[in-house]
Parts: C-alpha cells; structure tokens; sequence
C-alpha cells in the first residue's frame, strides 16, 4: 500500500501500488526489406512481421473501501506501456511460434507453466514466498533502528550550540566534566581554563558524529519489497553493503533446473555471504497410448539462511551502535539537565 488517500465514516480511499509481467505481440509491415515498384509506386515482397514484447510495468490503482458493507471497490485504471516499461523484444517465427503454442497448451493441461512464463511464474511466488516476508521483515528492523539515529544526532546538535556559545562557559565546563570519561572524547588539560584549541577539538568530535548520524537517519529506507534482478544497499556504522538478487536467465526447457544467486558484499566487493533460489521446471512424460506418465512439477526452492544471518548481523551492529551514542547522549542530557536545575 502506497498511501491512505482519505477516511471517511462510511468510505475509504487507498492508493496501492502494482507491478505487473505483461506480453505484448506487436505486428509491422517490413518496408525495410520491401521491394519499391516506381512504375506501379508500390511495394511487393512486403511482409508481415511479428515481435514479442516483454514489459514490467509498475503503476497504482485506487481502491475504495464501503466500510459500512466491508466492500472493496477498484477504480478504473489504465496501464501505460512505453520505453521505461520494455524488458526484452524479439520477433517471433510463425512455424516455431506456433509448435510453442502447442507445448503450451499442453503443459497447461497438466498443470504446468507455460515454458515462456516462467518469468512470471518466479515473479509470482516470490511475492508471497517466506523468503520475501523474512528478509523484509529484516529490512523492517534495520528502518526501524535508522529512524532512532535522528533523536540522537538531534543531541548531538544541541551539544555543539552549548559549546560554539561563549556565553556559557559554565555549561560547556560541567558537560566537558560529564564526557570525559568517553572513549575518544578530547578531554581538556584544564576544564577550567580550555583553550580556543580544545574547544575547537570538541567542537569537530561532536560535529563528525553529528554530521556521521544524521546521514543515518536521512538515508532512504530498504524496500518493502524486491525482484529478481535488483541491487539494495544497506548502511551501518562503518560501511555500505549490497545485497544481490541475481536474474533469471529467461530461457528454459522441460526438466531444467536454473540456480539464482543470492549474496551480500561489503564495501570492498567481497561476497560475505550466499545463498540462490532454485527453479524447477516441469515436465510429464508420455506413455505408448499417449497417457500421461512419470513427471515433475513446477516447483521454486529458496535458500537464504546465510543472507538472513548477515542480515541480522548487520542489524546487530546497528545496534551496539545506537547503544554506544545513546550511552554518550544520555551523559550530555542529564549534565545539562543538571545545570538547569542549579540555575533555577
């Protein structure tokens, strides 16, 4: 679901966003290998030709909800096909075209996917597939730990204004006392009497875990969603991964086996972790009567145990992360809550 556009008593209104395999067969006269007659001014030899188009296409529909009825109402809708939505073309041979369509239709009989359907097929299981609900369910925490990089950089902001004030000394020297304990934290020589340097050097110590934090928090989301073909990166502390879903290759047989690959790679282009889905394309076989005999089915395997765990890894770092910034944001709020209570 895209948005809830608007609530009403009785009606809802929701924008939902679709993606859908659409073939399209587009047929053309082939001037280009046509013979021009000048006395007559015609062509012969002209020929009709046929090409298969392979669009992906992604648009939103609006639904309406009778929340009285709890009846789903779809409003008319268009999908445009263009240039951004074509994944492949190729032309078609009659004679193979049509020996395809018979295999089709049979495997259709048995229950089989079509054998130029299976980009489909993959696309359809993946949707609802364990896979696609536990590794979002993943993207989902590392978002969730994302959003707290804001409070905590917005400290961190509060703290530079305390120590870029020079009217406040006293407040810069009793939260200078409560952060000296931090690792890495410049600590003065004499908090009392800090130089234009030390505070300088205070000054970009919290500026760079500012600055640091606040990308975190503004970066774009993960998905709540993939597809076969598609690279995401994900950010922790230190570096940006890729998680990988290879492509189907588009091409099968009866009985074919084709392995996708899966893996991550951290910043330097090493694979850290692997994993592939597995698709089985079906075939039955055919006795002496023309009965059906041994087969298998149609059938997509998912193994993804290893992305899973560097999944929870990364989102493990996240938060040993946020514990340390937390453990040091907690230290600037209570010493300048301290220092508001002894004003008052």
């Amino acid at each position: 679901m895209r948005s809830i556009d608007e609530i009403t008593d009785e009606t809802a209104w929701a924008t939902l966003l679709c993606t859908a395999s659409i073939d399209v067969v587009c047929s053309y006269e082939d001037y280009d290998n046509a013979v021009w007659d000048s006395e007559t001014r015609s062509y012969y030899c002209l020929e009709t030709r046929k090409n298969l188009e392979k669009h992906l296409a992604r648009f939103g529909i609006r639904i309406e909800l009778d929340r009285k009825e709890n009846n789903l109402k779809i409003v008319p809708f268009k999908v445009i096909l263009n240039g951004d939505t074509i994944r492949d073309r190729f032309e078609i041979d009659e004679e193979e075209y049509d020996e395809m369509d018979i295999i089709n239709q049979e495997r259709d009989l048995y229950g089989l996917c079509s054998l130029d359907k299976y980009e489909d097929y993959l696309n359809e299981e993946l949707i609802d597939s364990s896979f696609m609900n536990d590794i979002v369910a993943k993207f989902e925490k590392i978002n969730d730990l994302y959003q707290e990089y804001e409070d905590i950089a917005c400290i961190y902001d509060e703290f530079l204004s305390v120590i870029r004030d020079t009217e406040k000394s006293n407040s810069i020297k009793q939260l200078v006392l409560g952060m000296k304990d931090i690792e890495g934290f410049p600590v003065p020589t004499d908090i009392n009497n800090m130089t234009s340097d030390e505070k300088e050097e205070i000054d970009l110590w919290a500026d760079k875990s500012y600055e640091r934090l606040y990308k975190l928090s503004e970066q774009q989301g993960l998905p709540d969603n993939f597809e076969y073909g598609d690279t995401i990166e994900i950010h922790n502390r230190m570096e940006t991964y890729q998680f990988n879903i290879g492509k189907f290759s588009g091409v099968v047989e009866a009985g074919d086996q084709e392995d996708i690959p899966l893996s991550i790679e951290d910043g330097d282009g090493n694979i850290i972790s692997k994993g592939h889905v597995t698709l089985t394309v079906g075939y039955m076989d055919f006795d002496e009567d023309g009965g059906a005999g041994d087969g298998i089915e149609d059938d997509v395997e998912y193994y993804y145990e290893n992305i899973l765990n560097t999944l929870e890894n990364i989102a493990e770092f996240i938060e040993q992360d946020i514990k340390r910034e937390k453990a040091i944001t907690d230290k600037i709020e209570k010493y300048s809550k301290n220092k508001r209570v002894q004003k008052g």
